[in-house]
């Protein structure tokens, strides 16, 4: 067993209340990657970590080694912080719908520069004020791809029918786009060709090239539904900040 110290670089996903004056930090680092570590004091007013124990900011954390299973934190410094408790409530919403599903889909202690990268980008998105339907769609597409879980959206893969021609169905079952003739009797929502496009165009571009994409609402609305059906399919589990979200925009 390392008993030494660990300096990591973390975006904290979680910060849950923890006996009287502490925080339980839920963290993904570049080092280990997703983790869980106690701030002591940091409920406490001009408490040393009480900066650090907040979602959706960047921090550099040194952790002490794990005693009875849990790790703690000896000392901590913000870095950046990406979305503040006076933005604007829909982009609070939807960084805690990303974080929640950053959450259940990456396992513990199993780092991924990748996903680090894709955490820092998204999170930048939605501090610039830019379109947060699109990041969410943006994160849901690349978290399916560092899952090993993206569909090859170029047709259909039974029988080979490519786009731009009729409805196409992300069937969570076959695990792969399927058309309308393939897939009628799946369960999945529709999906136009060109939500497909669109689907295709968010997964390959890179991050600076997100902001200028246009999506219709109608798209979006087409994206949203077959993305988050497949995501719940897959990780067995239906995040709750997507149902506060529907409240939310309704």
């Amino acid at each position: 067993m390392d008993l030494r110290d660990q300096n990591i670089d973390a975006i904290i996903l979680k910060a849950r209340d923890y006996k009287e004056q502490d925080k339980l930090l839920t963290y993904f680092s570049l080092e280990s990657g997703k983790g869980v570590a106690v701030a002591r004091g940091a409920m406490k007013p001009g408490g040393s970590l009480r900066n650090i124990a907040q979602p959706f900011c960047r921090v550099s954390l040194t952790l002490s080694p794990p005693r009875g299973g849990i790790a703690y934190i000896n000392q901590g410094l913000p870095a950046a912080s990406f979305i503040s408790l006076d933005a604007k409530l829909e982009a609070i919403a939807y960084a805690a719908y990303i974080s929640e599903l950053a959450d259940a889909a990456m396992p513990e202690r199993r780092p991924s520069a990748n996903f680090f990268g894709l955490l820092l980008a998204v999170f930048s998105l939605l501090k610039m004020d830019t379109d947060v339907l699109r990041t969410a769609r943006f994160f849901e597409l690349r978290l399916l791809a560092e899952l090993g879980l993206l569909p090859n959206m170029a047709g259909c893969q039974e029988c080979g029918r490519g786009l731009p021609a009729g409805n196409f169905f992300l069937s969570p079952q076959a695990g792969s786009l399927l058309c309308q003739g393939c897939g009628g009797a799946d369960a999945a929502p529709r999906l136009s060709a060109g939500a497909v496009q669109t689907m295709r165009q968010l997964a390959a571009q890179p991050f600076s090239r997100i902001p200028s994409i246009k999506i219709s609402a109608a798209i979006m609305a087409e994206m949203e539904q077959a993305l988050g059906y497949f995501l719940d399919y897959h990780l067995e589990y239906s995040p709750k900040a997507r149902r506060i979200l529907r409240q939310l925009l309704d």
